[in-house]
């Protein structure tokens, strides 16, 4: 019999994330699993589909990592999905479409822009989010966007502000996991048991910024490069 996850994603998620953080270069593999998670609760149906004023469709964003679709232009989806259509790219489980479609989508970043790109969860975000404005080493205070319609259809990123920083992306990063404390601690289970560590019973917050002191009981966890990661344990 097969094994149903509460979750809702495959199997191979698991491994297809620990080999996805090895050819990215990030930090930690929890460093792709917070942006998934943030984008589309790690959902590989995921399907948003805005529509314009005359009721026409003006693009969709789909799957694990949200690509944007655009039914009249260019777009990340056609060209990270060249083979197929949204509707065929929402039929893959969570494993493939991060294996064969999300990982190369961002190793071409990586390429583009330098390994700097692609080893924390913030930038990866960025890169996801808006890559037409990502810059290598920005502070967390450097403008993403302050387009009007951005700012507009992604309010929590913004704060109330008429703009979106790239340090905005880190915290919305970590609110994502406060929002579904259920589903993000199972999956987050998972990916820790697959890197040989030993889940937190208590369910905990990953941090993905760089460099901050810790929070909670200040238990820091040392990866990659000597880059620490503050890890904040909740209570029960």
């Amino acid at each position: 019999m097969a094994i149903v996850y509460s979750a809702n994603v495959d199997a191979g998620f698991e491994s297809a994330i620990l080999d996805g953080a090895a050819t990215l270069g990030a930090s930690d593999p929890r460093e792709l699993l917070v942006i998934l998670f943030a984008e589309s609760s790690v959902t590989h149906t995921a399907d948003l589909h805005l529509t314009k004023a005359d009721g026409s469709l003006g693009a969709r964003f789909v799957g694990i990592n949200q690509f944007w679709f655009n039914p009249n232009g260019q777009d990340t989806f056609k060209k990270a999905v060249p083979d197929m259509g949204p509707d065929a790219y929402l039929s893959l489980p969570a494993s493939v479409q991060l294996r064969f479609y999300v990982v190369p989508f961002w190793a071409a970043m990586r390429q583009q822009h330098g390994p700097e790109a692609t080893t924390n969860a913030r930038n990866l975000y960025w890169l996801n989010f808006y890559p037409s404005t990502f810059v290598p080493n920005a502070p967390d205070s450097f403008i993403v966007t302050g387009e009007p319609s951005v700012i507009k259809a992604n309010p929590l990123l913004a704060n109330g502000k008429p703009y979106i920083t790239a340090g905005d992306l880190s915290r919305f990063l970590i609110h994502r996991q406060k929002q579904e404390p259920h589903r993000w601690n199972e999956l987050l289970d998972r990916v820790e048991s697959a890197m040989g560590l030993r889940p937190d019973v208590l369910g905990t917050i990953f941090n993905p910024s760089p460099r901050k002191a810790a929070v909670g009981l200040g238990l820091f966890l040392a990866v990659g490069a000597g880059a620490a990661y503050a890890l904040t344990r909740k209570g029960t």
